[in-house]
């Protein structure tokens, strides 16, 4: 899988892409393949690292935490846990990637479910 990724705090200079392991959905979590993101000022602010109160509040004292910056994501969900039963594979969704939020675009129909 490839993605932007971010190794330390600092400019855009200091974003590139990589390729990434494919993470695993836990049971409660969906893989979505993303096919847009946004790049609004939080996610600005995660990457440079300030204010520097971030950092303290989770982001990585030193370094991000999470490699790949941004929230606001839309694509087509890959994979399910065990326990999702509102999603399956194709769907297409858009989502807040830090699990917060995940809702099916209202202009995509559910298929039929399969039993």
């Amino acid at each position: 899988m490839r993605a932007i990724v971010q190794g330390r705090y600092g400019s855009v200079d200091d974003l590139s892409l990589s390729d990434v392991p494919r993470p695993d959905p836990a049971e409660d979590e969906v893989l979505v393949r993303v096919r847009a993101a946004s790049v609004h000022p939080d996610v600005w602010h995660v990457v440079a690292g300030r204010p520097a109160v971030l950092r303290l509040m989770g982001s990585g004292v030193r370094r991000p935490r999470e490699r790949v910056p941004g929230t606001d994501v839309a694509g087509v969900v890959e994979s399910v846990g065990s326990a999702v039963t509102r999603f399956e594979p194709g769907d297409e969704v858009f989502a807040e990637s830090n699990g917060a939020t995940a809702v099916r675009s209202p202009s995509t129909p559910r298929p039929p479910r399969r039993e």
